[in-house]
């Protein structure tokens, strides 16, 4: 008998993270900063983890109304685990085009739950989906003007129309689909880190002087230039002064 096939680690991370947000209202960063140091990820995979995680939070509202056409099931009635294997399949194949859509699936189906006819559903959700190209998944858009706007960008209803009272629909359109970006890469040291390699190094070198007999030839004394200038004077006042007496 041929064992059962496993779906990646990535995935199945974060599913666990989405699972948790959903049921018990957990804090999506830690979490997932939980979940990956359990498992010890390869770098790689925990990059995938983190990118399906956190993208499908940020366009969990988009996904259910993109989704909903193809499920003869509301979502809200669905189990957790179901809901959220849908959405962040749904993500992968309308936001990452590096991702097969038949890996995702294949995936999603191995996580479901093992209840009868629930990993059928869930493969028959998700193909359906996948068949419709990009402009086929959006089914009709909500009557109301903010609330159409605000399941496009995946942003509540409200937040939506205060920032079209305040700053027109194009700068609130523009607003939202730019905080739903991927956050960019950024890298700060640490001020602990700044101090030892400050410490690290190397001293500026300084000047020594030898202290050498001042009969021995060539020899030399702090501040020997500014020294015979001054002797030199010296000896011209002292002339000076035996041609005035």
């Amino acid at each position: 008998m041929a064992s059962a096939r496993s779906a990646s680690p990535s995935r199945e991370a974060a599913a666990r993270v989405l699972e948790r947000v959903e049921t018990d209202a957990s804090f999506a960063d830690s979490v997932l900063e939980a979940e990956l140091s359990r498992r010890r990820l390869e770098p790689r995979d925990a990059a995938l983890a983190t990118e399906l995680a956190y993208g499908t939070l940020r366009w969990q509202r988009y996904l259910d109304w993109i989704l909903a056409p193809h499920s003869r099931r509301r979502l809200e009635a669905l189990d957790a685990r179901v809901r959220v294997l849908l959405r962040m399949t749904a993500y992968q194949i309308a936001f990452l085009e590096r991702v097969p859509a038949f890996a995702a699936v294949n995936d999603a189906v191995t996580l479901a739950p093992r209840a009868p006819g629930v990993s059928a559903f869930v493969n028959a959700v998700l193909r359906s989906f996948a068949r419709r190209g990009a402009r086929e998944r959006e089914p009709a858009a909500p009557r109301d003007p903010g609330d159409a706007l605000a399941t496009r960008c995946s942003f509540p209803t409200w937040v939506a129309e205060r920032w079209v009272a305040r700053y027109g629909r194009e700068e609130a359109e523009a607003l939202m689909r730019a905080l739903n970006e991927r956050p960019p890469l950024t890298l700060r040291a640490h001020q602990r880190l700044r101090l030892l390699a400050r410490r690290a190094r190397p001293a500026p070198r300084r000047r020594t002087w030898a202290r050498l007999p001042a009969d021995m030839p060539g020899a030399r004394r702090p501040g020997g230039g500014a020294g015979r200038r001054a002797r030199r004077v010296a000896r011209l006042r002292r002339r000076r002064l035996r041609r005035a007496g």
